[in-house]
Parts: structure tokens; C-alpha cells; sequence
């Protein structure tokens, strides 16, 4: 099995997790679950894309919809998602596109890493683009903050997620931004 980061480019999914035809066919979705929550569907009507935000947690199991790209509430809109640095590049194994190469790497911890920061270049004068920072309950993650960095080193943002578990199982994850 390839990894995600050596894939070609007509090898990589597709970002959204289902497709409906319109509306009426997305709002009737249903048997969804909380690990849905973050996934994304596009409506192919109007090539808008939807995240689920909740899912009841009775029978149909309903998802929320919220609509991408457009500012509800706390949701990202066009200058947020440009202070996010485009987060989405920043795969796990280091930046893609939009991001100079030559970026250096730096793991705290050991088999459980506790911090994960990525920096412009390696040696004197490097400055961190963005940094993970995992606490544990056991051998599992309760909350992982991730820290977003213009190129003065200034913090942009900060992204923490807040996870659940049944057992070994994630069951749920709150996500603040800030």
C-alpha cells in the first residue's frame, strides 16, 4: 500500500466523502454516525460543497448540513482561511504546495510524540510555520492543538480539538478556533 504523500496526482481522492444529485436528495440522506462530523459531501446541482456538522444520535441518524465557503457564524470565510495558511496542504508528514521547500521537522517525545514543529528551514534562523501539540489521557490524545505561524513567526491561529472515546474508540471530537 502506497503512502498518501508519494500517491500521483490522478491517484489521490477526491476531498469529499459523498455526492448527491441536489438538495432534496442531500437533506435525505441518512444513516450517518458522529464520526461523520467533518466530513464533506458535494451537491453536484450547484457544485456546492456541505460538512456535516452534528448527527442525531436517533433513528434516521440525520446528518446537519452547513454550507462550505460561505461565513455562518464561526465558520471559515475568505480571510480566515487565509490566515489558516491553507491548512490542508500541511498534510502530516510536512508542507505541499504554497509552502518553500527545504522545510525541517522537529518531534518532542518518543513513541508518543508530544509535539510535532515544522520550521522554515533547518539550523539559526529558523522560524516555525506550524506546530502539533498532543496531550494524553493513557496512551490516547485528549486534545491536539495545532498553531499556525506567518513567515514573522507570529501566531495566526490556534486550532485544538478535543477527542472522546468509548474504550479505545474515538466517539467524538470538539473543535475550537481561535
Amino acid at each position: 500500500m502506497a503512502l498518501h504523500k508519494n500517491l500521483g496526482a490522478g491517484d489521490i481522492h477526491v476531498m469529499y466523502n459523498w455526492s448527491y444529485v441536489d438538495q432534496t436528495a442531500r437533506e435525505a440522506a441518512e444513516g450517518f454516525y458522529p464520526a461523520d462530523i467533518g466530513k464533506l459531501a458535494v451537491q453536484t446541482d450547484d457544485f456546492t460543497f456541505w460538512v456535516v456538522s452534528a448527527v442525531s444520535l436517533v433513528l434516521p441518524y440525520k446528518p446537519t448540513w452547513l454550507p462550505v465557503g460561505q461565513p455562518v457564524g464561526g465558520f471559515l470565510n475568505e480571510t480566515t482561511h487565509k490566515a489558516l495558511r491553507q491548512l490542508i496542504h500541511f498534510i502530516d508528514n510536512g508542507p505541499t504546495k504554497e509552502f518553500a521547500s527545504g522545510a525541517y521537522r522537529e518531534l518532542t517525545g518518543t513513541a508518543f510524540p508530544t509535539a510535532v514543529t515544522w520550521y522554515d528551514k533547518a539550523g539559526v534562523g529558523k522560524k516555525k510555520i506550524v506546530e502539533k501539540l498532543i496531550s494524553y489521557t493513557g496512551p490516547l490524545p485528549s486534545t491536539i492543538t495545532w498553531r499556525i505561524y506567518d513567515a514573522a513567526e507570529v501566531l495566526l491561529e490556534t486550532v485544538v480539538d478535543t477527542i472522546s472515546y468509548s474504550g479505545v474508540f474515538e466517539t467524538s471530537r470538539t473543535r475550537a478556533i481561535s
